[in-house]
């Protein structure tokens, strides 16, 4: 049986504290010995093609989501669907249902609660999952082509290419929404970039929260040594029995690399 990790790299749900980048680093020095897939799952805004500088790149599979299209013939205005919609993306009006498409999440539910068959299916187009190749890393992300409600069916497709027979690095977006939780869930080892500021303690303190409850086996990366608050960060770690892996000090060079 072949034995996997799956590495998952999380900025402590905080923003801009070098997950990307680190997740980059990792996957280069574990491509010197075997081949590595890094999945970007930071659909609104991949920026692994960019750290990685990867220019030959293919769309593999595109991905639809489910829309209602009301019946109005049938409809008896009931509301039922309106009722059921979690997301409020179906108001009812003199004329019928309306859909509200920026709302409207594709679960598909107001279709079969409706005891009429007033609403039929339509298939929209949300997003691309693209694959590309540097060396020995393998790059897979994706691109959406429709609003922030739909990134959750994205983050789900991604899943299938979390590859069994190799090291697969799964980098999270910022924030803690359901396509966090999909990708999360995957996990073999949640790895935990940690800022040392008031913000990055703050939002480390709800990651390793969230961890815990998704139980799942976690250490840490300290990133940016020397902002003033990795004392806490290590009493915290000590105190939950988390492994430091690695500290990386502030370098205001790294930050004019990166921007380049």
């Amino acid at each position: 049986v072949v034995q996997r990790m799956v590495v998952i790299v999380i900025g402590g749900i905080k923003g801009g504290v070098g997950k990307s980048s680190y997740a980059i680093r990792l996957a280069k020095e574990l491509a010197k010995k075997e081949d590595i897939r890094i999945i970007d799952g930071d659909v609104a805004h991949p920026t692994c093609p960019s750290l990685l500088r990867c220019k030959d790149v293919k769309k593999v599979e595109e991905i639809f989501v489910f829309r209602p299209i009301f019946d109005i013939a049938r409809c008896v205005k009931c509301g039922k669907c309106a009722k059921m919609c979690k997301e409020n993306a179906i108001p009812i009006t003199k004329q019928g249902p309306v859909l509200i498409e920026d709302l409207c999440n594709g679960c598909t539910l107001c279709k079969h609660v409706c005891p009429y068959g007033a609403i039929k299916e339509r298939k929209e187009k949300i997003g691309e999952i693209w694959q590309g190749i540097v060396d020995n890393i393998e790059l897979v992300f994706a691109r959406t082509t429709s609003t922030a409600s739909n990134l959750p069916h994205i983050a789900r497709a991604m899943r299938k290419y979390v590859d069994k027979t190799k090291t697969t690095i799964i980098d999270l977006p910022a924030g803690m929404h359901c396509d966090v939780l999909a990708l999360l869930d995957m996990a073999d080892v949640l790895r935990l970039v940690v800022e040392p500021t008031p913000m990055g303690l703050h939002d480390f303190l709800i990651a390793l929260e969230l961890g815990k409850r998704m139980k799942k086996k976690m250490d840490v990366v300290i990133n940016k040594e020397g902002l003033g608050m990795e004392k806490e960060i290590e009493k915290i770690c000590k105190r939950e029995g988390l492994a430091i892996v690695e500290v990386i000090p502030y370098s205001k060079e790294l930050y004019q690399q990166y921007a380049k």
